[in-house]
């Protein structure tokens, strides 16, 4: 699965144009976390990682408590806990995450997007289509703890599943 960057940035601004739109408010937000990355290859070579991960977004609820965000993220300092060759430094991508209020306080979304991925083996980039799910649900005035799994594949053999925390902050 491969979703260009051009796509991603035109539907990221027709969205983002939409919600500007909306009677409900809107606003930007920005966070961090980490989490557990494990690469793996057809031929059973895995790495586990523990990236640094930084994002941006500006997202807004849509009538019928849907909700919609679009996100700019990126991966550096990856700690590693095992390598087999498949070590990824540092990632970038961008996704759309459309999701539904489970209660007044809690969100549950998807993630879609693209990754662009920096592996040591090779010294090689490599692209890949994102999915996801995730949890988020606020904790104090304006702070959201967010957790999520993600999935992504990249050309060829190659894929990433990611188990990932990270913390909120609501731009009002």
């Amino acid at each position: 699965m491969f979703v260009s960057l051009k796509k991603i940035v035109l539907a990221a601004g027709l969205c983002f144009g939409s919600l500007s739109a909306m009677a409900m408010p809107a606003g930007a937000y920005v966070g961090f976390g980490t989490g557990i990355n494990i690469n793996t290859d057809n031929w059973g070579t895995s790495y586990r990682g523990m990236p640094l991960t930084l994002f941006a977004g500006y997202g807004g609820m849509m009538d019928g408590g849907f909700y919609l965000a679009g996100e700019l993220i990126g991966n550096a300092g990856t700690g590693t806990l095992n390598n087999n060759g498949l070590k990824s430094t540092w990632s970038m991508g961008a996704a759309l995450l459309p999701g539904i209020l489970l209660s007044e306080h809690t969100l549950g979304f998807m993630r879609l997007g693209w990754v662009r991925n920096h592996f040591t083996s090779g010294s090689t980039n490599k692209s890949g289509g994102e999915v996801g799910v995730g949890l988020q649900t606020s904790v104090a005035r304006d702070w959201d703890i967010r957790g999520e799994y993600d999935y992504i594949q990249y050309s060829g053999s190659l894929k990433t599943d990611q188990v990932a925390i990270g913390l909120v902050y609501r731009i009002m």
